[in-house]
């Protein structure tokens, strides 16, 4: 639930662009930031709160125009 909610908000929110990181320990997500989509943030607490539930720890930031996530599985 933790990666599909991460990949669909990524998808929701970009103008087209995804970038997708994968290895052991870590999963990044960056997106370009679409202008025209904002949404509340809610859907980030909850996958949050799931994560931190299975002892991963999802840290999130805006930078210049890209979204980025990043998953570090323990």
């Amino acid at each position: 639930n933790i990666i599909f909610s991460l990949l669909e908000n990524a998808i929701k929110y970009s103008n087209g662009k995804i970038h997708i990181r994968l290895s052991k320990n870590l999963l990044a997500i960056r997106n370009n930031i679409a202008q025209e989509q904002k949404g509340s943030g809610i859907g980030l607490k909850i996958t949050e709160a799931l994560a931190k539930k299975q002892g991963f720890k999802l840290k999130c930031r805006v930078k210049k125009d890209n979204f980025i996530a990043v998953v570090k599985f323990t």
